[in-house]
């Protein structure tokens, strides 16, 4: 038993270094964006396409804190418990290959679905069971700016869970599941939230 003890002594302070990895904000940002992750889906219905895109709340923490000189330990920990109870998803959507609130004779019914109805399109399922309803959102307007309407989806967390799907009814009823992992959002490295691109 001893040598298996000392192998165990040996490699743990590596597993804990692995275990406390943190990444800027412009790595997390890529790391949500690798598709080998697990954090980004993409499904299309017709003319209409959609990205959904999980936001760990760091992000909203950073985007909240990440222009300070200086970010206290009390700062960190109050934006984190506020952010740290949902889960955040960036949903992309287009028509026909263009941001759906870039114009045209659809413009008026988009813009009130997006913006004031999109609880009634989304949801989410825990393990295929339990249903969850859309907590909050919100929807820049953006008016064709960027291809793509982006939306801001949170979802109240629950602690036992090894599958959430994500549903968009679709505008015209065509449902897209977009299925993730408790192993893959568990991964997620933490942000370092003391470097900042020119320190």
């Amino acid at each position: 038993m001893r040598p298996i003890r000392n192998i165990l002594i040996w490699a743990l302070p590596f597993l804990l270094c692995a275990c406390s990895k943190t990444l800027s904000h412009e790595e997390l940002l890529r790391y949500v964006q690798e598709p080998a992750n697990g954090l980004t889906r993409k499904e299309e219905q017709g003319v209409l396409s959609a990205c959904l895109t999980y936001r760990p709340s760091d992000l909203l923490v950073w985007q909240e804190l990440g222009t300070m000189p200086e970010i206290s330990d009390s700062l960190l920990r109050n934006a984190s418990d506020r952010y740290g109870a949902y889960w955040y998803f960036i949903l992309s959507l287009s028509q026909n290959g263009r941001d759906p609130l870039g114009g045209g004779p659809a413009l008026a019914d988009n813009l009130q679905k997006l913006s004031f109805e999109l609880d009634r399109y989304v949801y989410a399922v825990i393990d295929q069971a339990d249903t969850i309803a859309l907590s909050d959102y919100y929807a820049p307007r953006l008016f064709g700016i960027s291809g793509a309407a982006p939306v801001l989806l949170a979802f109240r967390k629950k602690e036992r869970f090894e599958r959430l799907d994500i549903i968009f009814q679709g505008f015209g009823g065509a449902g897209m599941r977009f299925p993730f992992s408790r192993k893959d959002i568990d991964r997620i490295p933490r942000l370092d939230f003391q470097h900042k691109p020119n320190s």
